[in-house]
């Protein structure tokens, strides 16, 4: 493998960015009469998310987790934007939010462990890399993983 995957869903739809338009519009006149809606601040975050407007969709998302801290996929989210501009340290802040709320939550292991690999910490992103091993049903997924610890010097046996 070349290049390092990040567990991330692809965040651009062209194929429906006319909809998604219509859907943010609906949701910005929806939100002017209830700007501390937690789960309409997170929809419309979302959908900024899925245009690739993270300039847009990190306030809001921030906005949205005041509102309701318990929301594991919006720290994974909000880690996300972080992640695609390279900014480990920000991004591993998130991801460890989402984990303490969801220990278990796959996608929150794997991207902390890049996070940690980026940031020299080689401890914790073997940690995270075998956690999510362990917890990871997808076989390609899983060798994804075997690839990162092998990267960071570990060999494990299948």
């Amino acid at each position: 493998m070349s290049e390092t995957l990040k567990y991330v869903d692809p965040y651009t739809d062209d194929s429906a960015s006319d909809k998604i338009d219509q859907e943010i519009q609906a949701c910005q006149e929806r939100l002017k009469a209830a700007p501390e809606d937690a789960a309409l601040c997170y929809q419309l975050a979302t959908l900024y998310v899925r245009k690739g407007r993270l300039a847009d969709a990190i306030p809001m998302l921030e906005h949205s987790l005041r509102l309701n801290q318990s929301n594991s996929e919006g720290f994974f989210l909000l880690g996300n934007c972080y992640i695609r501009h390279d900014a480990w340290e920000m991004a591993a802040r998130y991801y460890l939010r989402a984990l303490k709320i969801n220990p278990d939550h796959v996608p929150s292991l794997y991207n902390i462990g890049l996070c940690y690999a980026a940031l020299d910490n080689k401890v914790k992103a073997v940690s995270a890399f075998k956690k999510f091993y362990a917890l990871e049903t997808s076989r390609e997924w899983r060798e994804e993983a075997k690839y990162q610890l092998f990267k960071l010097g570990v060999n494990l046996q299948s």
